[in-house]
């Protein structure tokens, strides 16, 4: 039978959350395929893990060393073939065997919605990362400014969400977003290569987005020392992304 959710996921030197990432994906989501690539080192029990995958249908792709994950997640867009693309983080857990067909349920009943987001919890708050996009010309042209709103809310059945431009990095997008909403590679890391996405979603597309607000998903943080030692300042290209965007400031309140 064929998949219905291609699952992409890159990981980078973050073993034990990987595998509580994988195990709550064989839990809770159902009708899938994993695509994952990693870039760090691979230890005996993640390649039993692999291996184990790959038995059951599942796509691995192993890059170099430290690859940036903007490249890695356009690979696995590109290898994939199912109807709906979920993007994880391996450091992200779900909990809730309903999260990720109340996602599904939006997008098919709402066909204006190109990508559904929800909560991610992390150890000590829920996060509130979700913005509207205002341009406000100037004499010196566009200035683009992030802001919270007071969320107009929308209902299907049970499920509550409303429609915003930013939203936190764990989504359900049709795959009619891609190619024309990739992730740019001369971003390597940090939140720059998240907002450059989603201005691609505003400003280029007709797509909406909708963050549902019924269920949340668990971010673990992680202990590992490796990580933070190859880990890139998060705002290296604010330069780039003020230069490519025409922004003059990004106001996040």
């Amino acid at each position: 039978m064929d998949k219905k959710i291609a699952i992409i996921l890159h990981t980078f030197m973050r073993d034990n959350e990987l595998f509580k990432c994988i195990k709550s994906i064989e839990k809770y989501v159902d009708n899938y395929k994993l695509y994952i690539s990693d870039s760090g080192t691979i230890s005996r029990e993640k390649k039993k893990l692999y291996d184990r995958l790959k038995l059951e249908g599942h796509e691995i792709m192993l890059l170099p060393f430290d690859c940036s994950f903007t490249i890695a997640r356009n690979l696995l867009i590109k290898k994939s073939r199912e109807p709906y693309i979920l993007k994880m983080d391996d450091d992200f857990e779900i909990i809730d065997k309903n999260t990720i067909s109340g996602m599904m349920r939006v997008l098919e009943l709402n066909k204006n919605i190109g990508l559904v987001a929800t909560n991610v919890a992390f150890p000590d708050k829920l996060a509130d990362y979700t913005y509207n996009i205002y341009k406000i010309l100037n004499e010196d042209g566009d200035i683009i400014e992030l802001r919270k709103e007071q969320w107009d809310y929308q209902r299907i059945s049970n499920l509550k969400y409303y429609y915003c431009d930013i939203t936190v990095d764990f989504f359900l997008a049709r795959r009619g977003i891609f190619p024309q909403c990739n992730w740019d590679e001369d971003f390597r890391v940090g939140e720059n290569a998240h907002d450059d996405f989603f201005f691609n979603i505003k400003f280029n597309t007709d797509w909406k987005i909708a963050f549902l607000t019924n269920f949340y998903i668990n971010h673990n943080k992680t202990n590992n020392e490796k990580f933070y030692k190859f880990m890139r300042h998060r705002f290296t290209y604010l330069k780039k992304i003020n230069k490519k965007w025409n922004i003059e400031c990004i106001e996040r309140c």
